[in-house]
């Protein structure tokens, strides 16, 4: 085994020991910006917090009990969607394109506990939708897939997960109309449209721009850039509200028609795709830096905050203009996808504080008034979205995304709460243990915490120390190094093969060279945690290995 030192500095210049334990995070970055809020607020938001994650694992397990007994009945039935106008369960089909939503509830519920239950389920769940990874008839690639094996991938760093992740990318990009230089939408009422693109499928383009840093191939990246572009010029009005439907002419890339299909009318503000909008935009900033994404999020988000029919609770009616407020149905996703969007918004904007305020406005509100009695509801977790009024269907019903967007945004506030980010390339999985990513390239950060043992999937055994060194004060550490690890190597070994330990006591060495390991059974260990601990410090600028082996 070779441990490229150039590598290594690439992505940090110190390699941490732990003392026979996995390493852990040892510093949190924190996220500037961030509302400072009294001591006893921050203590009632966490005691809201405690309640709906408490209520989620509860209809969690009810909701997937529900689902097997009609798996009894229909096997090809692999997720809940709602509820029945009889209160029936509701359950869908692989390409339906809310069944990745569950499994995310599932991932989200193991990130919360670290249970192994929720993970056996979440891994249930999402294997029986990964087959849509080649489904070229749908846009909804994004919310089947990504909230699904992206969160599952996130997670556990499961290769499998990430080749199903590229490939549900390249299938999503066949859907690209480069004269449109959108993603088509829908292809049912060919009647009515030529090439539709809804307000929607901005949600699909997180999934393209991982496949990119995933792959390093550009061409997902320039599609979901092409697309938040065109919709950014042809969904919105002048006041930024926005269409649903737009239908554009494959051949030329004109725009054909203005429609919606779920709002009330066609000139009316449909609350769910404002609140599309406004996460979409969040997230293509994130992805690409382009400042007009962060305006345009403001934009969406000053329009949704200063319309006069916006409740005072923050929960909004299924349609702004609807004829009948206050006495219309309220959509609950639709809150929930803005409390998710503005929470992560909060950390780019200037008027950040006011959007965490309004995000946690939100959630108060949805906690206290809108969630389900326990084991009540099939399992569900909130109440009260609409899901198309126009058509009657899915109308002041539990919904399966609701709960999805509930989940993410209680996962975003308590972030915030924290301070911490995590990187790209390492972190932690949700029963504490470090997890690696590989870079476009193939590139993947060394775990210390197993190398060299049986191909890593061995924890460390308990050799005893032979040697014991500390750091040197004339800073070159490299000889007295080597010199401990020769002394071990000298030593015949035991029955189990091992010649003995050389323990680097706390403190920081600094490798200018290489070591090398002649001989099997020699085991280097260090000492302590957190900022009292082993650091190895690879220095100078030849690219080297830093041990051979």
């Amino acid at each position: 085994m070779n441990v490229n030192a150039t590598s290594l500095r690439r992505y940090t210049l110190f390699l941490r020991f732990r003392n026979l334990k996995r390493p852990s995070i040892a510093k949190a970055l924190f996220l500037t910006g961030i509302l400072c809020a009294f001591q006893h607020v921050e203590a009632q938001s966490t005691r809201q917090l405690q309640k709906a994650w408490g209520l989620a694992d509860q209809q969690a397990q009810l909701l997937y009990k529900e689902l097997q007994l009609l798996k009894k009945r229909d096997s090809s039935l692999v997720s809940p969607r709602t509820l029945s106008t009889d209160n029936e369960l509701v359950a869908v089909k692989r390409a339906d394109w809310t069944s990745g939503f569950f499994p995310g509830v599932l991932w989200f519920l193991y990130e919360k506990s670290g249970k192994q239950q929720w993970k056996d389920l979440a891994s249930e769940t999402t294997r029986s939708i990964e087959a849509e990874q080649f489904n070229g008839k749908t846009h909804d690639m994004g919310f089947k897939i990504y909230c699904s094996v992206g969160n599952g991938y996130r997670l556990t760093a499961d290769p499998q997960y990430r080749e199903v992740l590229v490939q549900a990318a390249k299938t999503l990009a066949t859907r690209f109309n480069p004269t449109v230089g959108c993603i088509r939408s829908w292809d049912h009422n060919s009647h009515r449209w030529d090439f539709p693109v809804i307000i929607d499928n901005m949600l699909n383009l997180e999934l393209l721009f991982e496949a990119t840093k995933l792959t390093g191939d550009s061409t997902y990246y320039q599609i979901a850039v092409s697309h938040a572009n065109t919709t950014l010029k042809n969904h919105f009005r002048p006041d930024y509200s926005t269409y649903h439907v737009i239908d554009y002419n494959p051949k030329t890339g004109a725009v054909q028609h203005k429609n919606t299909h779920q709002g009330l009318s066609d000139e009316s503000t449909w609350s769910r795709g404002e609140a599309w909008a406004l996460y979409g935009y969040t997230m293509c900033y994130r992805e690409t830096g382009d400042p007009k994404y962060l305006q345009q999020a403001e934009k969406v988000a000053h329009w949704l905050f200063t319309h006069p029919n916006m409740p005072k609770d923050l929960i909004p009616y299924w349609d702004f203009d609807a004829p009948h407020i206050p006495n219309e149905p309220r959509d609950v996703s639709a809150a929930t996808v803005i409390a998710s969007g503005l929470l992560e918004l909060s950390t780019y904007s200037n008027q950040g504080k006011d959007y965490r305020a309004k995000a946690q406005t939100i959630l108060a509100n949805l906690i206290d008034h809108y969630m389900s009695p326990p084991n009540k509801n099939r399992g569900f977790i909130l109440l009260h979205s609409t899901g198309s009024k126009p058509s009657n269907t899915e109308v002041d019903k539990p919904l399966s995304y609701a709960d999805y967007y509930f989940l993410e945004a209680l996962h975003r506030q308590e972030e915030l709460q924290s301070g911490k980010v995590q990187s790209d390339l390492v972190r932690k999985n949700p029963t504490g243990q470090l997890i690696y990513f590989p870079d476009a390239q193939g590139n993947v950060i060394p775990d210390f915490s197993h190398v060299g043992y049986h191909q890593g999937d061995q924890k460390l055994p308990n050799v005893p120390v032979v040697v014991t060194v500390k750091p040197s004060v004339n800073g070159d550490d490299q000889q007295i190094i080597q010199q401990a690890i020769d002394a071990v190597a000298a030593k015949p070994p035991d029955k189990n093969g091992y010649r003995g330990a050389v323990l680097l006591k706390k403190g920081l060495y600094t490798i200018p060279g290489s070591w090398e390991i002649h001989a099997s059974g020699v085991v280097l260990r260090g000492e302590g945690d957190a900022e009292r601990q082993t650091l190895l410090k690879a220095a100078g600028q030849n690219n080297r290995s830093v041990l051979k082996v």
